[in-house]
């Protein structure tokens, strides 16, 4: 479930992603507006076209493996629904079941700063 907590996290570690990547990869610099990019004021394009800005924070020398993720780039979508960004914490754990495409599900675990 994604909350307050846990978005200010991730844009905290996409701008250190982002400085630490800038000086080889220019365009890293966009990462945290992408990653924060009003979900409401953009279709099913528009958040596809922001997820694969900031896919390469996602990977470990996403560069050096391009090849590897080539399929995934061109294949891989992402919607604005069901939340578009607005309303209560995004949580679809109790609709996961209806889902009957092949489907990628990312969950974790809270990561206080000392653990």
């Amino acid at each position: 479930m994604t909350d307050e907590s846990f978005w200010s996290t991730a844009v905290a570690n996409m701008d250190r992603c982002a400085h630490r990547r800038a000086s080889r990869h220019p365009e890293a610099v966009t990462y945290v507006d992408g990653l924060t990019a009003r979900l409401d004021q953009l279709d099913d394009d528009g958040v596809t076209k922001v997820r694969l800005t900031i896919r390469p924070a996602y990977f470990f020398d996403h560069w050096g493996r391009e090849n590897e993720f080539e399929a995934a780039r061109r294949f891989l979508r992402r919607y604005a629904d069901p939340s578009r960004g607005e309303g209560p914490p995004f949580d679809v754990r109790e609709k996961l079941s209806a889902v009957a495409a092949p489907t990628l599900v990312l969950v974790g675990i809270p990561v206080s700063a000392s653990g």
